[in-house]
Parts: structure tokens; C-alpha cells; sequence
């Protein structure tokens, strides 16, 4: 190899780290700059009737919310008998706290991740319509100053990434209560 394309090559092998470091400071950056708090919405129709979809909703081990990142779920005892569980996501755990819950109209959680300084509350509406039931859910919540994780969370919340992932669970609930009710 002539000295011209080795000092091209080493050049290349040099700015390719200092390329991939300046990329991560920048998405470092940007999310610090990002509000603590957050807010999102969706809705989803669900070919099932309201009461299929409410049981589905309080089975978190075959609907988890952490979708494939859940490597287990346990259901907590909680003071006055409230429905809660716990999340393991391998490199965290959330756990989740039913806070109000009117059947088959309404379910309000709460959630708290135990690394990442992330807390919100989900309120999910269920109304019965010709074709099954319409389920939306509102997300409010913050993530805290912390750990390094809270820029890099921040952004991928700014970027849409929850709001598909609770679609995507929605998604799973309705096939999954489609699938029971046709057996």
C-alpha cells in the first residue's frame, strides 16, 4: 500500500471516533435542553367490546408496558388493595400503581422508573363504539436531572418513541383480546 492511502486510511480511522463522539455530545446536549415534563396522547380502536379490553388492561404479564424490553412482571401488594406491579427491564424496573379505576369506563396509573428519574401518570378512556371500543390514553409526566440515561430519554420522548410504544402496547392488547374472544 503506497504511504498517500495509508495516511488517508489513518486520517479516516481518526475522524471516524471523533465524528461519533461529537454526534453523541450533540444529542447530549440537545436533550438537556429539552423540558423536564412531558405530555402526549393516543387513541386506538380495538375490535373488542370495552369489557374484553378492560380485562386485557389488568393483565400486565401478557400486556406488558415495556413491550419486549420486559423481562418479567410481579404484581405488588399496596396498601388499601390498589392493583399495582413491577416492570423488570433488565437495567431497571418500573412499577406501576393503579390510582383510579371506574369499570369498564376508566383507568388511571401511575409509574415510576427505579434508575431513570422518570415518574408519570396515564389516564385511559375506554368508550364503546359500533365496531368495539376506543381507547385513549394521556401521558403526563416529567423526567428529572439525574442519571446520564435523562438526555438521551428526554429526546427519544420529544422524538415520538413513547408515544409509538404505547400505540404498539395498545396494538398488542387489541390482537391479544381479538384472539381470546374468538376462542
Amino acid at each position: 500500500m503506497s504511504t498517500p492511502q495509508r495516511s488517508l486510511r489513518r486520517r479516516i480511522m481518526i475522524w471516524i471516533p471523533v465524528a461519533l463522539i461529537a454526534l453523541v455530545a450533540i444529542l447530549l446536549l440537545v436533550g438537556l435542553a429539552l423540558p423536564e415534563d412531558f405530555a402526549y396522547e393516543v387513541e386506538r380502536e380495538i375490535a373488542v367490546p370495552p369489557a374484553a379490553v378492560w380485562a386485557a388492561l389488568h393483565d400486565p404479564s401478557s400486556h406488558p408496558l415495556g413491550g419486549r424490553q420486559c423481562r418479567g412482571v410481579s404484581l405488588l401488594a399496596e396498601p388499601g388493595g390498589s392493583f399495582a406491579w413491577r416492570e423488570d427491564l433488565g437495567a431497571s424496573r418500573v412499577d406501576y400503581r393503579v390510582v383510579e379505576s371506574s369499570e369498564p369506563r376508566r383507568l388511571s396509573f401511575e409509574a415510576k422508573d427505579d434508575v431513570v428519574p422518570m415518574s408519570f401518570r396515564a389516564d385511559l378512556e375506554l368508550e364503546p363504539t359500533a365496531a368495539g371500543t376506543r381507547v385513549r390514553v394521556r401521558v403526563k409526566g416529567a423526567i428529572r436531572r439525574g442519571t446520564f440515561h435523562v438526555p438521551f430519554f428526554r429526546l427519544a420522548i420529544h422524538l415520538g418513541a413513547a408515544r409509538k410504544g404505547l400505540d404498539d402496547w395498545l396494538g398488542r392488547v387489541g390482537e391479544d383480546s381479538q384472539s381470546a374472544g374468538a376462542r
